[in-house]
């Protein structure tokens, strides 16, 4: 049986609690993690552009979505 894709979405993701969620989320293998946000791309610290995330988001096992959580047109995309 084909395993099923599991995915996760962090709002807030680029704050201090979230980005240990994601990182954690990441490391444990099991899912493909959205990291949500209000800023129009995501920047990465030079500790996170050669760690778990950086190698993430250059996989395809993260994603960095802009969008505002109060503009429904924006959650439905």
């Amino acid at each position: 049986m084909a395993e099923v894709e599991r995915y996760c979405v962090v709002t807030g993701g680029r704050g201090f609690a979230a980005r240990h969620l994601v990182t954690v989320l990441i490391e444990y293998r099991e899912w493909l993690v959205r990291v949500v946000d209000l800023g129009p791309e995501i920047k990465l610290e030079p500790y996170e552009e050669e760690g778990v995330l950086g190698e993430a988001l250059q996989s395809g096992r993260a994603q960095y979505v802009s969008a505002d959580l109060r503009d429904k047109t924006q959650v439905i995309k």
